[in-house]
């Protein structure tokens, strides 16, 4: 039995004062035949928090220094992970005189950590570098390259066909143009490397390469590899959008065996997550003073689109957004024109406004606030449609900003109530 995570608790450590008050945050269990039961996705704004998640883990490792961690508050700095199995928990002292480390039924040997900055030297000198001597030899710092994965790769190629098979398979998932990834031999036993062939084009690995194929390289290790927990800090990284997609997809599919908890700043890295098992927490930093949100049944999943996570989850607005939940409401309500549309959502108001007594706190957003018949979307969507009608100087303010350029608010008030229309 694999011994997964439960939950992990942080205290006054970086930007936590109390992880979630006290809770700390819960993680996807993988069930079989279940896709994303086992994926738990981190997101927010930079220096939110969610690195520092990712952070902590590698502060539990038994070889970790835990001196020179970043303490917040006035209290002792802990780290807390629950496993099914057990717990690990390592805590410091206010004045760093004292550092206690309990393991109760807990091991790291499951768990890999895939940090944000993945590059690594493709020359290697021998082909008998194994799992467990790859792991002990990891440095983990944000700006080291790694000097031993070509070596981990080159042992792969040379001693497990099964594991080449397996990364060949996830390669071709994520970019269907690839073909294979091989050794160029330069000169026997020295300055070898490892090279990658696209469609018909074959690459050699070296440090003026991008660094999309790079990062790939890395997480496609350690998803082939044996861990049965993957961390990864925003696989997205220097990845096409398409990529993105179908890397998304790859961490679903694998999810109902495989724990993997990822951060992202990215919705194509979490589009097709919507709607299944996967745990989505959404971080905040405000004042100082870390919040998480439980995203899980906040989404629509109907409505899901690139436009729709960009607002809903990242607070990133679009016009695009606007046209899809207006052609989305406008086939829902079955309208014929824009004008029967418009009446469409005049009648919806009024039935609204004859149930206010029932829901003091509903709030209208199908009307301008300047009292136009065209409501609010019929009034952007004409914007759109038509902006060389919009009006400018005293002939716009003769006819009561009829034609003004809608304001961000306005675009967001329109939107929040059409995905409402959508939902009910």
């Amino acid at each position: 039995m694999s011994d997964f995570l439960e939950c992990i608790k942080i205290q006054n450590y970086k930007i936590f004062e109390s992880l979630n008050d006290g809770q700390g945050i819960t993680f996807g269990i993988p069930q079989a035949n279940n896709p994303g039961s086992g994926l738990t996705i981190l997101i927010g704004e930079n220096n939110s928090g969610k690195s520092t998640i990712i952070n902590a883990f590698g502060k539990l490792k038994p070889d970790s220094r835990f001196y020179d961690v970043e303490s917040t508050g006035t209290g002792e700095v802990y780290i807390e992970i629950q496993s099914e199995r057990g717990k690990c928990r390592i805590n410091k002292s206010q004045n760093n005189s004292r550092v206690n480390f309990v393991s109760e039924s807990f091991s790291y040997n499951d768990i890999e950590i895939v940090k944000e900055t993945r590059q690594w030297t493709s020359n290697f000198t021998d082909d008998n570098f194994g799992h467990d001597a790859y792991v002990g030899n990891q440095d983990n710092s944000r700006t080291a390259i790694d000097s031993n994965l070509a070596r981990r790769l080159a042992t792969i190629l040379a001693r497990d066909p099964k594991k080449k098979q397996k990364m060949d398979g996830y390669f071709k998932q994520i970019i269907p143009e690839f073909r294979d990834w091989s050794i160029s031999s330069h000169s026997p036993g020295s300055g070898d490397r490892i090279g990658y062939k696209v469609g018909n084009k074959y690459i050699e690995i070296d440090t003026s390469l991008g660094s999309g194929m790079l990062s790939l390289f890395r997480i496609v290790l350690a998803l082939a590899d044996s861990y049965n927990i993957i961390i990864i800090d925003e696989p997205e990284a220097f990845l096409h959008p398409q990529a993105q997609i179908r890397l998304n997809a790859l961490l679903n599919e694998l999810s109902t065996s495989k724990q993997i908890i990822f951060s992202t700043h990215s919705p194509y890295m979490m589009q097709k997550s919507v709607g299944i098992a996967a745990k989505i927490y959404r971080f905040s930093n405000i004042n100082d003073s870390c919040t998480v949100e439980d995203l899980k049944d906040k989404i629509n999943p109907s409505l899901v689109s690139w436009n729709y996570l960009s607002w809903k989850v990242f607070g990133v607005l679009s016009m695009e957004l606007h046209i899809e939940l207006y052609d989305k409401l406008f086939c829902k309500m079955g309208a014929k024109s824009v004008d029967d549309f418009n009446n469409k959502i005049h009648k919806r108001t009024t039935e609204k406004k004859q149930n206010r007594s029932s829901n003091p706190n509903a709030k209208d957003y199908g009307k301008p606030s300047w009292g136009t018949e065209e409501t609010l979307p019929v009034w952007i969507r004409n914007f759109i449609h038509h902006p060389e009608l919009s009006l400018q100087g005293s002939r716009a303010k003769d006819l009561g900003h009829y034609r003004k350029k809608p304001t961000e608010s306005d675009i967001e008030k329109s939107i929040i109530y059409m995905s409402r229309e959508l939902t009910t």
